[in-house]
């Protein structure tokens, strides 16, 4: 793609995204992108055939690393292998284990019960001259 084409691209991303900005996409329309990034009709289908195209090209183009070669040579993302009780082997934790290391990591129960204390202050101690 040479430099008049690189920009032109670019005009139309930008024209999408600043329309994306104040309308949502089904309710965009071609005329509305070609208007925006102030080119022809004819120079935006030489471009794309539709917007779906072009939403599919812009975000191919933001996310392209999500798709890069690396990460689709993975043979898979289980790393289940990994773990002792994945082999048949039984892990055995001691009794409560389990519930205490939960609450203690962040935003476990001691945590939010700590939170809701700072939150509700008056829960903490009964009001003077109630009873």
């Amino acid at each position: 793609m040479d430099r008049r084409q690189r920009k032109t691209r670019n005009a139309i991303f930008q024209a999408f995204t600043r329309l994306l900005e104040r309308k949502t996409y089904s309710a965009l329309t071609v005329q509305e992108i070609i208007d925006e990034a102030d080119i022809s009709r004819s120079t935006f289908y030489a471009h794309f055939e539709t917007k779906d195209e072009l939403l599919k090209a812009m975000c191919t183009d933001i996310f392209h690393h999500v798709f890069s070669n690396e990460i689709i040579s993975e043979e898979h993302h289980d790393f289940s292998d990994d773990v002792d009780a994945a082999e048949g082997e039984e892990v055995v934790l001691p009794d409560g284990a389990a519930d205490r290391d939960i609450r203690k990591m962040p935003g476990g129960d001691e945590q939010r019960q700590d939170q809701d204390r700072q939150q509700r202050p008056e829960e903490r101690a009964p009001a003077a001259g109630r009873g």
